[in-house]
């Protein structure tokens, strides 16, 4: 069971979001890379919300800010891994109150980021697109 406080509170103060996923997976796509803290970081965060998840990471070695190799990384490797998997890609984030960030879901998928156009260098054909079994 995977239950969503502290974020659905800011909107809802009363009420929670709980909801059973078989295998709660959840990946990460970042041009963090992996020399510092910041990818521990992230994962710990996730991890004290959602001790029961399973992280993947797919790649932090993207170029900084480089979107279309995050989209094409992205629109490769989500297709391989079961629905319901939530993608995070933090590639062009900034650490400020302004950044809007996106979610959706598509093909079955959850994809979660940064409002930067990403997302839609990803083709909508794949997206909607049945995944791989």
């Amino acid at each position: 069971m995977v239950v969503f406080h502290q974020q659905i509170n800011e909107f809802w103060p009363d009420k929670a979001i709980q909801f059973s996923l078989p295998m709660a997976i959840i990946t990460l796509t970042t041009d963090m890379g992996t020399a510092d803290y910041y990818v521990a970081a992230v994962k710990g965060a996730v991890l004290t919300e959602l001790p029961e998840v399973t992280i993947v990471d797919i790649s932090h070695e993207i170029p900084k800010f480089d979107r279309m190799k995050a989209a094409f990384v992205l629109k490769n490797a989500f297709r391989h891994y079961p629905q319901g998997t939530i993608h995070i890609l933090g590639v062009e984030t900034l650490e400020d109150e302004e950044t809007l960030h996106v979610a959706m879901k598509a093909a079955g998928h959850y994809f979660v980021g940064a409002d930067t156009g990403v997302f839609s260098l990803i083709p909508v054909a794949l997206l909607m697109g049945p995944s791989v079994p």
